[in-house]
């Protein structure tokens, strides 16, 4: 029988968590990764009690997923501030081991995003050890969620745009490739999101621009792009016509609310399929 009190003891831990913010959720277990990756290069860099270390990691190291060479952002700045209070044992025992660290890369699920979170707090047996990590990826969230707003790049629902934009951050050298991008195209754009969620403003590239001057630039890009797709299937027509059309067209766009070009290709269009239902019948 489960015991309720057990059950509810350590909620707090992760009842903060919102498993339908997939912003949040997607950039936690990505911390969480990327923390892991450095905490095994330290711990292999490590020489103290080599062989008691090699004949751990042995059993619990599997293939990591590489950046690519010129892969511009290494989120060392961020990342090292995690729990480099550890000694090197305590930081093995608490990543470099655990089995429940998930390559949000390999996710075919958008609840694996949120379950991996919590699998991963849970499978630390000590409570310090969990309000550590806690207290660290809550302080990360909080500084994230007070920060920039990126709802102009979730707003947008075409699969043309989210092709391009995921192309935009590879030819920038900001590939991201250790997020599902490939699952959907809400998981596409969140995974954008988490790019920028993880790029501390205070990380300075070298021979690259600053985090505000890359999103201002994507901005206008964006702003470019969608312009460009909404004249994608359009195409100017020039005809003569009465020199009393151009009055009555503005008094009727005025009237109905609308652009002149929507309102002639609406009583064209009208037009057309009543003449098109007519010759069916």
């Amino acid at each position: 029988m489960i015991n309720i009190n057990e059950l509810f003891k350590y909620s707090y831990l992760t009842d903060w968590i919102d498993s339908n913010n997939t912003r949040q959720c997607l950039y936690l277990l990505s911390k969480i990764y990327l923390v892991h990756m450095r905490a095994r290069e330290v711990i292999v860099d490590h020489t103290v009690d080599s062989e008691r270390l090699k004949s751990k990691l042995t059993a619990t190291f599997k293939p990591m997923y590489d950046p690519p060479i010129d892969y511009e952002i290494n989120f060392k700045q961020d990342i090292i501030l995690a729990f480099e209070h550890y000694p090197r044992h305590s930081m093995q025992e608490t990543f470099i081991t655990s089995s429940h660290v998930i390559n949000p890369k390999e996710i075919v699920d958008k609840n694996e995003i949120y379950n991996g979170i919590i699998r991963f707090i849970k499978s630390k047996t000590c409570i310090e050890i969990k309000e550590s990590i806690v207290g660290q990826l809550k302080n990360s969230w909080r500084n994230v969620e007070k920060g920039i707003d990126y709802t102009w790049i979730i707003d947008n629902k075409d699969d043309e745009f989210t092709k391009w934009i995921i192309n935009y951050f590879k030819k920038s050298k900001l590939d991201p490739w250790f997020l599902p991008y490939e699952l959907d195209r809400d998981i596409a754009h969140y995974s954008i999101i988490t790019i920028l969620d993880l790029w501390d403003p205070k990380d300075i590239i070298p021979n690259f621009m600053s985090k505000h001057q890359f999103i201002e630039k994507l901005k206008k890009a964006s702003v470019q792009k969608k312009h460009r797709m909404k004249l994608k299937n359009k195409k100017v027509y020039t005809f003569e016509m009465h020199t009393d059309i151009g009055r009555k067209l503005d008094r009727l766009a005025n009237l109905l609310e609308i652009k002149k070009n929507h309102l002639l290709e609406e009583l064209i269009n009208n037009k057309y399929e009543s003449i098109s239902r007519f010759k069916k019948n």
